[in-house]
């Protein structure tokens, strides 16, 4: 998805989420006793819908803009058979719900970019330990929604439970010297509590053919503000989404909601919205070697007095020419209607690569084109896009990434204004003593505003914004989980009210069961 990324629709009653579940749990072993067992040996590719602006991964909930992306914590880089180890985005498969995911890296598709530049980690968005951010997700997404989607229980995985539910509590305490990430002159510190439960219903197989699997997710997540009242809130994150495999092709239905208030780089400010998602999804394993992906996405992004609609489909083949080696291409097109603004036209064309010579290397890129049309008297644009992703373990408890990339987004501050959006981080993960992993990472965003004829601005808006973060996580066991985490920001901008610099010191504890 492009612009800003939003959430799903509205939370269903517990009451039919619960009846939902009941009815569409049953159908998978009704419906696998009347089907002869399939001896197709293509494996069923599964699709990966990764919650807007979350990252799931082993051990972690979301991952704050700025920060590092996600490494399973207490796990040493492994081969490409598993997903504890950090991969590139296009290389992580795992779907909403799954405890764990023991496929190699399959091709992902290349998300569309990120929507929203997100300012400095919200309060309750736990860091991960280190790596590329999956699904292809840039930089940029930092719900003050805490996730834990995908997160296996204290006991054991999915696998091995025989009750559906899962649930979580993060509990944490964050020290802010500027948490509007205003100018230095105008800063406003506080300390902030937060605290998000969580519940998650799973309910079927996601890998194996005629078999149904649904997931059911809700997390509110309270902040409250110790020196700044005013500014306390309550956020909400719900998902459900829905699969059905076949020997060779895989279908999924998601719905997500959002209520996020966070501030953000573009605004300079504490924004709340309401984010919908539905998204369907569609991979077909044509051979042993050629696999077809499709995904259809509508994202309303509600603000205060502002609206924007994205629709978007995303379609490619992608073809293993090699055991380590899989490329393709294919066509993504997105229509954003936009308030009191032109509404614009994104047709892509993008090449992908994922390659994984070995058990320490994996590579993947998704780059192209972009035919960028406005409604009106804004000149049309054709420029370049691109997404790469490199990870290396060059020892058993260390993991290197780096990860580029380049977009357009929307502007909310500046109503209608499309971002040239570029990003380049760097990080490092050490695991060591087993249960402690130490993580450091710094970045860069350049963020060029691009005038159309809708907005009001007379002067063309620059942003460069720089951080640096290093994290401590220490799991005594796979329920429990504390990280204490520093991060420097500081923006310069042609803007002198979004210049900005901030500290955040914060120390969070998880519990899963």
């Amino acid at each position: 998805m492009r612009n800003f990324r939003c959430n799903p629709g509205p939370r269903p009653a517990p009451a039919i989420l619960l009846a939902l579940a009941t009815s569409l749990a049953a159908l998978p072993s009704l419906h696998a006793q009347s089907i002869a067992e399939s001896t197709a040996t293509t494996s069923v590719p599964v699709p990966f819908l990764v919650a807007a602006n979350s990252v799931p991964e082993a051990t972690t909930n979301a991952v704050p803009v700025n920060s590092v992306p996600p490494v399973a914590a207490n796990s040493a880089p492994v081969d490409e058979s598993t997903n504890s180890a950090p991969l590139s985005p296009a290389s992580t498969t795992s779907a909403p719900g799954s405890a764990t995911d023991d496929s190699t890296p399959s091709p992902g598709e290349m998300s569309a970019p990120a929507t929203e530049l997100v300012g400095p980690p919200a309060p309750g968005s736990l860091s991960a330990p280190a790596g590329p951010p999956t699904d292809g997700a840039m930089p940029g997404n930092n719900p003050a929604v805490t996730d834990i989607t995908n997160q296996p229980g204290a006991a054991a995985g999915l696998g091995q439970r025989r009750l559906p539910f899962y649930f979580g509590f993060d509990l944490g305490e964050m020290y802010d010297d500027n948490i509007l990430i205003s100018p230095n002159s105008e800063k406003k510190a506080s300390f902030i509590t937060h605290a998000s439960p969580s519940i998650d219903y799973q309910q079927g197989d996601q890998t194996s053919p005629h078999m149904n699997y649904l997931n059911l997710y809700f997390a509110p997540t309270v902040s409250i503000y110790h020196d700044q009242y005013g500014y306390n809130r309550i956020d909400y994150n719900g998902d459900i989404y829905y699969q059905y495999n076949w020997t060779r092709l895989s279908v999924g239905f998601e719905q997500k909601y959002q209520h996020l208030t966070d501030a953000t780089l573009d605004e300079g400010a504490l924004v709340s919205r309401n984010i919908y998602t539905t998204k369907l999804t569609a991979d077909y394993a044509y051979n042993d070697d050629l696999t077809l992906y499709g995904t259809a996405t509508q994202a309303i992004n509600s603000y205060t007095g502002f609206t924007l609609n994205e629709w978007d489909l995303d379609t490619y083949a992608l073809y293993q020419v090699a055991p380590k080696l899989s490329i393709g291409a294919g066509p993504r097109f997105s229509w954003l209607d936009i308030q009191d603004a032109p509404n614009e036209t994104h047709q892509d064309l993008l090449f992908r690569l994922r390659y994984v010579p070995d058990q320490k290397f994996v590579v993947s890129f998704d780059g192209g084109v972009e035919y960028l049309q406005y409604q009106g008297n804004t000149p049309s644009r054709i420029l370049p896009i691109f997404d790469a992703n490199l990870t290396y373990s060059p020892f058993q408890d260390t993991s290197l990434f780096l990860l580029g990339g380049r977009e357009t987004i929307n502007s909310y501050d500046l109503r209608g204004d499309t971002i040239d959006f570029n990003t380049i981080q760097v990080g490092v993960s050490q695991n060591f003593l087993q249960m402690f992993t130490a993580t450091a990472t710094t970045g860069y965003n350049n963020s060029v505003y691009q005038y159309t004829a809708g907005t009001t601005s007379s002067t063309q808006r620059q942003d460069n914004y720089y951080f640096a973060k290093g994290t401590l996580d220490w799991n005594p066991n796979d329920w429990l989980k504390f990280e204490a985490s520093y991060q420097w920001s500081n923006q310069n901008s042609t803007f002198v009210i979004n210049t900005f610099t901030d500290n955040q010191i914060d120390l969070q504890s998880t519990v899963k069961f």
